[in-house]
Order: C-alpha cells, then structure tokens, then sequence
C-alpha cells in the first residue's frame, strides 16, 4: 500500500487539498488587485501581484501620513509605531529604503547609516 502524504494530512485537517494555495491565489488577487497574479517558473519559482487602484491609493495615503509625521527627525522606531507596523525588516526595506532612495527622507546621521541615534526627517518639496 502506498501512503500519500499530503493526503493524510489533508484528512486530519492539517493542510489544503493540493493546489489550493494556487487557486486561492488567482480568486483573491483579481477580487483586491483586479488582475491575475503572474506566476513565473524558472530557476526561483515568483508570483508578481500587481496592486489595485485602491492598494496603492493606501500605500500613497500611508506615505504622505509618514511624511507629515517626520516633519521633525523621528527614530525608525518611531515610524513604524506611527504606522502600527511591527515587522522591522518588512518596514525597513519596504517603506524606509524607498524613501531615502526617492530623496523623500533624509538621515540626520548619513555618514553612519545603521547609527543606534539615526533618526529621519522629511524633505520639504518644492
């Protein structure tokens, strides 16, 4: 008798029937996004989720919250409370990175960029 794993998981209510992710996928990113995702297979299998109209109005409304806030230097500590986010790497490459790239934030220490005492300001635009 051959066992089937995943199947015997499945049973015992600790996993999805096979394939399921995939589907559940495609349904959610066309009802948030409006579009499929594109799922890429070479060397690293990568989904690409487009964000929809409404995401990425959040994300901008997000961004100019944190612009207000940083109109002093404030800790990235700071930030992220501001936003309720507590996933540092998350918020550190996803949302700060970005800004210090786009010369949306400064730092107030940038000779020593990983300074305990690095905090960040908003840059006035014109």
């Amino acid at each position: 008798m051959i066992w089937n794993y995943s199947k015997a998981l499945n049973e015992i209510g600790r996993a999805d029937e096979l394939g399921s992710g995939v589907r559940n996928l495609l349904k959610y990113s066309a009802l948030y996004g409006g579009t499929k995702p594109e799922l890429i297979e070479d060397d690293i299998f990568r989904v690409v989720v487009p964000l929809g109209k409404q995401a990425a109005e959040q994300v901008t409304e997000q961004v100019g919250k944190l612009l207000a806030f940083c109109s002093e230097p404030k800790s990235r500590k700071e930030m992220q409370e501001f936003l309720g986010l507590k996933h540092r790497e998350h918020f550190r490459s996803d949302i700060l990175q970005p800004l210090l790239d786009q010369g949306l934030l400064k730092q107030t220490i940038p000779d020593s960029p990983t300074s305990p005492k690095q905090k960040y300001y908003a840059v006035q635009q014109k």
